[in-house]
Parts: structure tokens; sequence; C-alpha cells
């Protein structure tokens, strides 16, 4: 919102701007009968508007900087994942050949609990 060009009053009040615009008007009346009082507004109106914009800005630059945080964890953990996925699928496709469902969810959960109860870092120094 662009203010616009001229003087400025400031008036502190417990009432509503509205209450208090006629008396504004008749004090600034008998200082200058030429100046007209116009865009009456709340102080927390006015600093609201104007901080609006780069606010938004800061909730943008944070959505994508978390997002950015997020890729650069996922990356490294990706390529590996796939990798040894792709390496397994055929040894996986072997085992579901000719098997019956029941077969292969067996098969795909024994290993898979055996592989829990493996220390990482033995099965990292293994490799």
């Amino acid at each position: 919102m662009a203010l616009p060009v001229g003087a400025y009053f400031v008036a502190r009040t417990t009432a509503t701007p509205e209450a208090i615009v006629p008396a504004l008007r008749a004090v600034i009346r008998e200082m200058d009968p030429q100046t007209t009082l116009f865009n009456v507004a709340r102080m927390e109106d006015l600093v609201s508007s104007t901080v609006s914009r780069p606010r938004m800005y800061a909730v943008l630059l944070g959505v994508f900087a978390s997002v950015g945080v997020l890729l650069a964890v996922i990356g490294p953990l990706y390529g590996p994942v796939r990798e040894l996925c792709t390496r397994l699928s055929g040894r996986i496709a072997v085992l579901a050949r000719g098997a019956r469902q029941a077969d292969t969810v067996n098969a795909s959960y024994i290993p898979a609990r055996r592989a829990t109860r493996i220390d990482p870092m033995a099965a990292l120094r293994c490799e």
C-alpha cells in the first residue's frame, strides 16, 4: 500500500478511529482551513500493510529452504538404495519366478527379518 504524500497526524485514543474523526477534523480545520483529513486508519493496520510483503517473502524463502534441505538429505540416500535395488532385482526375480504368493511373501519376510539383526557397521565393513 503506497502512502500518500503530505502531512501525517497521529492521535492516540482508546476509541475506534471512526469515533474521533469528527473531532479531529474540527481541530485540523481550526489550525488550517485548507487542510483535509482523509485515509484515517489504525496504526496497527498501516504497519501490517507495510510489513505484509516482506513477511510473505520470508515465508516463501523458508519453504524453499526447507525443500532444499529435504532434497539435500534425501539425495545421498536415494543413490545407494537405488543401486542396491537395481543389483538385487535380478535375485528377487529369480526367487519369485514360479512361486506362489505366500512363498514370495515368506521369501521376502525372512531375509528382511534377518537383515534387521545385522550390525550396520559390520555389513559396511564386509563390502
